[in-house]
């Protein structure tokens, strides 16, 4: 099944769950977007990044969608979320973030960094960090309190893909 610039090359509907793909297309440099696939490799969603949400890094790129039907996901320049209209909805301006966003129950948004943190550096910026909805910083944790460097690894040491609250 052909759809636009994707190919969906076998499909046995009794062999799958039911539900969408999300994913952050990267295809072509510089015109990155959010894409939503139905089962059958269709596009039912799709939301150009903004080029300026990309100017320090491409890092991560991690994407969800929300329970009220918006979407959050993470560039370079910090966390977003956005309507399904693709209205800005949210957003934390931070260059410290990795891998991973998370909205928790209680609307506060959480997620990771450690890609290019030293030791030294792991002492003041944290390794994970929440925010509320009015972007104050309500919870952090900083890996050198509580993982000591054994020396092998400087550049990176703590870097996590992921990050989950329970």
């Amino acid at each position: 099944i052909q759809s636009g610039d994707f190919y969906v090359d076998i499909y046995y509907k009794d062999q799958v769950a039911t539900g969408t793909t999300l994913f952050f297309d990267q295809l072509n440099a510089g015109a990155y977007r959010l894409v939503e696939l139905n089962m059958r490799g269709e596009t039912v969603w799709q939301y150009a990044i903004p080029s300026s949400y990309l100017a320090t890094s491409t890092i991560g790129l991690d994407v969800e969608k929300l329970s009220n039907g918006n979407y959050l996901f993470l560039t370079g320049t910090g966390i977003h979320e956005v309507s399904d209209a693709g209205a800005l909805r949210w957003s934390y301006a931070t260059t410290k973030v990795s891998h991973d966003v998370q909205r928790l129950p209680n609307g506060d948004t959480l997620w990771n960094f450690g890609n290019s943190d030293s030791y030294n550096d792991a002492g003041t910026n944290a390794q994970m960090m929440r925010v509320n909805d009015a972007g104050v910083v309500v919870w952090s944790w900083y890996a050198k309190d509580h993982i000591a460097n054994d020396g092998i690894f400087d550049q990176g040491w703590t870097h996590a893909n992921a990050v989950l609250w329970q």
